[in-house]
């Protein structure tokens, strides 16, 4: 006889970055997404885990093509014997970050000695290190949720916000050395304060705390 089918995988795990065309993201990007979840389904995968992002959905088309997935997860999840756990993220930095991260910026900046053009740098911003977020979605991928719960949101956030300015200070101290910064060349972007309410998020049980602070992150970082 032929040999038993394989077991459903237990999770799929969804980390792609947002389409930062818009036209993409309203079209190809979501296609693809949309297919993933039907796959999952088709395989009976038990979880679907779902990076996203905090940004404000209105920041830029990344993080607007992350809010459109998100609610596609939400209303899917409806109707799906599959567990859907929504992951936000908030600016996350360590070696190997993002290029266009801000911090990955301001360590090229000093790399390379270029003047580099900035905004206010006024906005506030939680900065969340690489090895805590890696550590609590190891927590993620093991939990179980409530057989009631088909849909959970979990934020993975350090507590403290930090002004953009101060960072680059904190970046100076550590290197021990003056950067080339125009600060205010650039104008600052709409939506670009992270407003999220950590409260709610703790309430909620929906809160998972980082505690390495933006000094001892960047010192293992730079």
């Amino acid at each position: 006889p032929p040999p038993p089918p394989p077991p459903p995988p237990p999770f799929f795990f969804h980390a792609q970055d947002g389409i930062g065309d818009f036209c993409l993201s309203r079209g190809l990007g979501d296609v693809y997404k949309r297919q993933i979840i039907y796959l999952c389904e088709k395989y009976n995968v038990k979880k679907f885990i779902n990076i996203d992002t905090n940004l404000n959905r209105s920041a830029n088309n990344y993080s607007f093509s992350k809010y459109l997935f998100r609610e596609y997860c939400k209303f899917f999840s409806q109707n799906s014997k599959m567990k859907f756990v929504n992951v936000r993220l908030t600016n996350v930095y360590g070696k190997n970050m993002v290029k266009s991260s801000f911090i990955n910026l301001i360590k090229e900046s000093f790399k390379k000695k270029k003047l580099l053009k900035l905004t206010s740098c006024n906005q506030k911003k939680y900065f969340t290190y690489i090895d805590d977020v890696v550590n609590h979605i190891i927590k993620i991928i093991k939990y179980e949720p409530k057989k009631d719960s088909r849909y959970k949101d979990i934020l993975i956030s350090h507590l403290k916000k930090n002004k953009l300015k101060n960072v680059i200070k904190i970046i100076e101290k550590i290197l021990k050395k003056k950067g080339r910064f125009k600060i205010g060349a650039l104008k600052d972007r709409n939506n670009d304060n992270e407003d999220v309410d950590i409260n709610y998020f703790k309430r909620n049980k929906m809160l998972m705390v980082c505690k390495t602070d933006i000094l001892n992150g960047l010192k293992k970082t730079l």
